[in-house]
């Protein structure tokens, strides 16, 4: 796989363009693949960590090794299509404000597409704060089919209490605060095939609510320290109420979901009191109407 993505780079029809290659510890052929490209092709760059450091970790090297004026990752499991830089470039040509550039790389299974990720979006420029809903949604472009300015690089940052979507969280605390464009042509595609860290976390239930009370306190965080808007604050928290609802039919499971010293920091002893509540109502097969119902209260937002 990591052949396939390099050769996709390599292919671009922008010519100027550096490569470094994270390998966190691999255990397989990696360096000596590594060492005999980068001895054929000075544009090829190779970091390899002494010990594994982690996907998060291994992330977070690339914001310091930004040495260019625009910076991407890529994933060793996608690829790009020959046009991708081109095609941001030209939209940072076009739109000079603009300090990051998503393109279109729908989700394929199988061979066949899935999902288009900004099928709803308009082919253009972003105002910073315009699209911040939607990158909290799933619905942005790839952050491997992104291309950031390299004064980005500090912000490029993953978490790992949130990995799952970290992508997705780096868009949306990138989109509160940059400008950014949006093009609809197709530069690529991400292959989903049963292996993804997406895919192999979503079914820990523990670990999405992690994720979920993560994203509130670190989102929050990056508002305060920019000088920002929390656009996303009652969002957020109905994404979390949601979350534990649905932790399932085990009642001493939700009491120890509901015990969770991040959870009982986000809501207030009275909106732990209702949802509770609306969990207990939810077991007797009865309406969530009460939600509607508390909230118009006041008891939640």
């Amino acid at each position: 796989m990591l052949e396939k993505a390099i050769e996709s780079i390599i292919a671009q029809t922008h010519p100027y363009f550096e490569i470094v290659v994270l390998d966190n510890a691999s255990s397989d052929e990696t360096k000596i693949f590594m060492e005999d490209l980068v001895a054929k092709d000075n544009r090829v760059k190779y970091h390899r960590n002494s010990i594994n450091l982690g996907m998060t970790e291994n992330f977070n090297l690339i914001g310091p090794l930004v040495s260019q004026p625009f910076f991407c990752c890529l994933t060793d499991d996608d690829v790009y299509e020959p046009h991708f830089f081109q095609t941001a470039l030209d939209l940072f040509h076009k739109y000079p404000d603009a300090n990051f550039v998503g393109t279109n790389a729908p989700i394929l299974k199988d061979g066949k597409i899935t999902k288009v990720m900004i099928e709803d979006w308009q082919e253009g420029f972003h105002p910073k704060g315009s699209r911040v809903l939607d990158c909290s949604q799933s619905r942005h472009p790839l952050f491997t089919h992104c291309i950031f300015r390299q004064a980005l690089a500090t912000d490029f940052v993953f978490y790992d209490s949130i990995r799952m979507i970290a992508d997705g969280f780096l868009l949306t605390c990138l989109a509160t605060k940059y400008d950014m464009a949006v093009s609809k042509i197709i530069t690529g595609y991400w292959n989903i095939h049963g292996q993804n860290a997406t895919e192999n976390q979503l079914s820990d239930n523990d670990a999405y609510i992690t994720a979920l009370t993560s994203r509130i306190t670190l989102y929050k965080a990056f508002c305060v320290n920019n000088g920002l808007s929390n656009r996303l604050s009652r969002f957020y928290k109905e994404k979390l109420l949601i979350g534990l609802l649905q932790t399932g039919n085990d009642p001493l499971y939700f009491q120890k979901m509901m015990s969770r010293a991040d959870v009982r920091e986000i809501f207030s002893p009275v909106s732990i009191f209702a949802i509770r509540l609306m969990h207990a109502i939810n077991l007797l097969g009865l309406s969530l109407s009460l939600k509607r119902l508390l909230r118009r209260y006041g008891v939640i937002q």
